[in-house]
């Protein structure tokens, strides 16, 4: 089926310029994404949020279109959600433009707020901008406002979201009522694998991300 959960984790860690406990998940992430990058896999993001935010997100397998969906349900103490968002490099154009991309990527994160004001962020350098680095990871915060944000980050001088929403793009539902309606997700996801008898090598399911 092309939806699929994505488990959450909490705990240590402390990130750069906008200060929390990380999730613990953060490493790991990083790791996965570096070796997907090196395998030939596009660009594509991961959103963590911090320690004691509690969260449901769900996935869509490339090619259906659908952005990530993730449901907070309680407001954070202070009104601000901090997490991390990791972000690896595209492995699309073999291993040597691979390499040459993680030795000179930047990035860009733009937070779409429920009433339509944007945070942006833009040529966000590599955590180690004197080294080859496959996989990045960057601390984001914006205030807690009920609706549905929309987190999006690419790398610099790429085709941007657009030609990869499943990837690159997030909706964060905030509010007990604006959270994403998972059975209907999984409607639309087996109405969608019936209107696809047979998929291509990107679209097979159950491959969640498979391109990634």
């Amino acid at each position: 089926m092309p939806v699929t959960p994505l488990t959450q984790t909490q705990n240590a860690g402390n990130v750069g310029r906008t200060q929390f406990t990380e999730n613990s998940r953060v490493s790991s992430t990083l790791a996965d994404l570096a070796s997907r990058a090196k395998r030939g896999g596009a660009s594509s993001t991961t959103f963590l949020p911090g320690q004691g935010v509690r969260f449901e997100a769900y996935a869509f397998s490339y090619h259906t279109g659908k952005a990530k969906e993730m449901n907070l349900s309680q407001k954070p103490a202070d009104g601000m959600v901090r997490g991390t968002i990791v972000i690896n490099v595209s492995g699309h154009d073999g291993a040597e433009r691979a390499a040459q991309y993680a030795k000179s990527n930047s990035y860009n994160v733009c937070i779409t707020m429920p009433d339509g004001k944007q945070i942006r962020m833009n040529n966000i350098p590599r955590n180690n901008p004197g080294s080859a680095e496959y996989a990045t990871k960057i601390p984001i915060e914006f205030p807690w406002q009920e609706g549905v944000a929309r987190i999006e980050a690419w790398p610099t001088g790429s085709a941007g979201v657009g030609g990869y929403v499943e990837g690159r793009r997030y909706s964060v539902h905030m509010g007990a009522a604006h959270q994403f309606d998972v059975a209907k997700a999984q409607k639309e996801a087996a109405d969608w694998e019936r209107a696809h008898p047979n998929p291509s090598e990107y679209e097979a399911s159950p491959r969640p991300y498979g391109d990634f």
